[in-house]
């Protein structure tokens, strides 16, 4: 690519893309701290699902124990 494509094409590019606006319209660490104090800490189904099939292996296999610790 030469200079002259070079120049060419941020020609176009400016006449195609708008200007951006590079402020913030408003602060947004308000919204940041509503989430934080909403403190809405759920725990999806399948995650439990996983600790009770863990818990039930556990106690139906209790000989994997010792290898579970071992490659820890």
């Amino acid at each position: 690519m030469n200079d002259h494509d070079e120049i060419e094409l941020r020609r176009y590019l400016r006449a195609g893309l708008p200007a951006m606006d590079l402020e913030l319209r408003r602060d947004l660490w308000s919204d940041i701290e509503g989430r934080l104090e909403k403190n809405d800490k759920r725990v999806p189904w399948f995650d439990w699902f996983l600790l009770g099939a863990a818990a039930a292996g556990l106690i139906g296999l209790p000989q994997i124990i010792p290898v579970l610790l071992y490659h820890l």
